[in-house]
């Protein structure tokens, strides 16, 4: 109580914070203090602070909830340039709850990048997929190119010529499609 008090009431988040995790200290299977905890860190986007204690909250909370934070850490892993932290734990999310959307399109980006192609591919295509119906994540371009550089590498050469055209019909197209 302590420390929602001192969150809530008086907007004092390094003693809300240090109340929180001595009552984490004292019972370190009450999901809501380790809750607070994890939610003040990545408020301040300590998300490295927060990670073993973000491991352990989510086994005590629901799989939508956990998810949630996984994803909030993630965003803030890549915020800070840590790529294979913020892959980590988009794959934890995922399993949780699989991405859809731009959560999705993050995941499918993330093991691009980070080399995971055979993987990334088929969640590529369904990002693309779902632009067919009307989707259309933040990173858009970026998903067309990859996907098409993914179908060019698989073999598919037909189909990447294919997902490069769409890109470069675009008018905001980058010039690796263009060319």
């Amino acid at each position: 109580e302590l420390g929602a008090l001192l969150d809530e009431r008086l907007g004092r988040g390094e003693p809300a914070e240090a109340a929180f995790r001595r009552a984490v200290q004292l019972d370190d299977q009450a999901p809501r203090p380790l809750e607070r905890l994890v939610s003040l860190q990545l408020r301040r986007g300590a998300w490295t602070e927060a990670s073993p204690f973000l491991q352990r909250l989510a086994g005590l909370l629901p799989a939508d909830r956990a998810a949630a934070l996984f994803r909030q850490a993630a965003q803030l892993a890549s915020a800070a340039h840590d790529g294979t932290g913020a892959l980590a734990l988009r794959r934890q999310a995922h399993a949780l709850v699989p991405a859809t959307g731009d959560e999705l399109a993050e995941l499918a980006l993330s093991l691009y990048a980070g080399g995971s192609h055979a993987e990334a591919l088929p969640l590529l295509a369904s990002v693309v997929s779902a632009l067919d119906q009307g989707g259309r994540p933040a990173r858009e371009a970026e998903v067309l190119l990859a996907h098409a550089d993914l179908l060019a590498e698989s073999g598919e050469l037909a189909q990447a010529e294919a997902a490069l055209r769409r890109l470069a019909d675009r008018p905001d197209a980058p010039a690796a499609a263009v060319e």
